[in-house]
């Protein structure tokens, strides 16, 4: 009864650890495949105890714009897009571990998986870093970014 009590107080201060702070305008990321895009923005809140990260990134190439919006709660998040054989479901979760970001997400329909992915994303001084590992409906994945 003892130990019962000891893990679940162990699991329960591991939930609250605090998250990194990521926060920042990061001009340029680069990754280990040697592609340069123009950089991110991370901004982050805290309500509840619950820290909200929103991550703005841009991309040289096809002039575009991607926000992502990742809650360091734990909680497995699903949403879907369409219906019928059409329908895409989508899966995250965001919680922090140590001093990383940890972000999973899954992207199938009913009859195939388009994206499994990993993210753990850290700071170290004035570098953001995101290792991202796991597949795409075309490839594995396992790569490196670096902003600063």
């Amino acid at each position: 009864m003892k130990n019962l009590l000891l893990a679940l107080i162990l699991v329960s201060f591991s939930a609250l650890a605090d998250c990194p702070n990521l926060a920042g305008k990061y001009a340029t990321c680069r990754s280990e495949s040697g592609e340069v895009t123009a950089g991110s923005v991370v901004t982050q809140t805290e309500s509840q105890g619950v820290t909200t990260y929103v991550i703005t990134s841009s991309d040289k190439k096809m002039v575009s714009e991607f926000t992502e919006t990742i809650i360091a709660d734990g909680v497995l998040r699903t949403s879907s897009i369409g219906a019928g054989s059409g329908q895409v479901t989508i899966t995250s979760q965001g919680r922090c571990e140590g001093n990383a970001l940890v972000f999973d997400l899954k992207v199938y329909s009913p009859v195939q998986e388009f994206a499994n992915l990993h993210f753990v994303i850290s700071k170290n001084g004035g570098q953001i870093t995101n290792a991202t590992s796991g597949s795409t409906s075309a490839e594995q994945v396992n790569d490196l970014v670096i902003c600063e």
